[in-house]
């Protein structure tokens, strides 16, 4: 339906995942493949990890600003997991270290973008499709 109106409608498509989004307008075994110009947000910058920080000493929590922004990084800088991992240190009270090692098991199973590029027809893409 969304190709018999042409040009008088557009669609956003929004994901949680860079790698996700922009495999699927790349791969060609995926659905959406060349159907849209993918177009990136900018990037949240480190300022975020203090944001969080904050947030978690509104708590009585105070952990290490290096570790946290380590662990930004290494989660490509995705908002996403960096609320998991706030929400899961407030709701566990469990140290730091306990709680990445918690999360990266997560984005282990759950994050598993590469599995999908691989076998694109037995995973299905979450996503959410605004028309305007």
């Amino acid at each position: 339906m969304l190709d018999e109106a042409g040009d008088s409608i557009g669609v956003l498509y929004i994901g949680s995942s860079r790698s996700g989004m922009s495999a699927m307008f790349a791969n060609k075994d995926l659905p959406f493949y060349h159907s849209a110009q993918p177009t990136e947000f900018p990037l949240i910058d480190d300022g975020f990890v203090d944001f969080c920080i904050t947030r978690l000493k509104d708590y009585g929590l105070h952990h290490s600003s290096t570790v946290m922004l380590n662990f930004w990084h290494s989660v490509g800088q995705s908002p996403y997991w960096m609320i998991i991992l706030v929400r899961h240190l407030i709701m566990q009270q469990c140290d730091l270290d306990t709680a990445i090692e918690q999360i990266n098991l997560v984005i282990a199973e759950d994050g598993d973008f590469d599995r999908l590029l691989r076998k694109p027809n037995e995973y299905s893409a979450l996503f959410i499709v605004f028309v305007f």
